[in-house]
């Protein structure tokens, strides 16, 4: 049991060593508090919005989760030809003008469906590249650093539904959804950051 204690010890030790890994964990923490923002409040916004019932609203999220399964059904095989850091970088992008998009058109039920199909595409393509890319970047760690990913997940979620409701009542959904885009933006900027912190460390261990 000690032997084993401080194996899980060193695991996260060695986690927080990699500045590489920390940075990618926050790149992971504001794309989810970012996404969680629109996605948590996009309910009572379209109620509010459109005047929808719980069916309706039921229905608009459906369409979320069928892009997202088709998407995410597929996003192995564009890791494979462009790499997961550049498909984070562009889904990152994408989605960012996705939300955009409901806020342009947030008086147009057309719109802002379609716009949250194209978010639940791109949301699909991106978040599985960001996984994979940062539980690859310690092997030897790989248990470790995939448990520190999710909790990191859910603490975006936890902050996203915190802070995202005090911000609807004083910004309201389109507001909210302008913060989420410059919170998306500001991820896909700091994968820049671990790139070059990537670079700076293997030269670190190749002296």
């Amino acid at each position: 049991m000690v032997k084993r204690s401080i194996t899980y010890l060193r695991s996260y030790q060695a986690v927080w060593a990699s500045h590489q890994t920390c940075l990618t964990l926050v790149v992971t923490l504001i794309w989810m508090t970012g996404f969680y923002s629109v996605y948590t409040f996009l309910g009572t916004f379209a109620t509010t919005q459109f005047h929808l019932n719980t069916l309706q609203v039921g229905e608009l999220f459906s369409l979320y989760g069928a892009c997202n399964f088709v998407a995410s059904f597929f996003s192995g095989h564009l890791m494979t030809h462009v790499g997961a850091l550049k498909a984070v970088r562009v889904h990152g992008t994408l989605s960012a003008l996705m939300i955009l998009g409901m806020v342009v058109g947030r008086h147009s039920l057309v719109i802002v469906a379609v716009s949250l199909g194209g978010l639940a595409l791109v949301q699909g393509l991106g978040v599985p590249a960001l996984t994979t890319y940062v539980v690859n970047l310690l092997p030897a760690q790989r248990s470790t650093v995939t448990a520190f990913n999710s909790s990191f997940l859910y603490l975006g979620l936890t902050l996203s539904s915190l802070v995202g409701g005090l911000g609807y009542a004083w910004i309201g959904f389109s507001g909210i959804a302008l913060v989420a885009a410059g919170m998306l933006l500001l991820a896909v900027g700091l994968t820049v950051l671990v790139e070059r912190v990537s670079g700076d460390e293997e030269d670190f261990f190749e002296r």
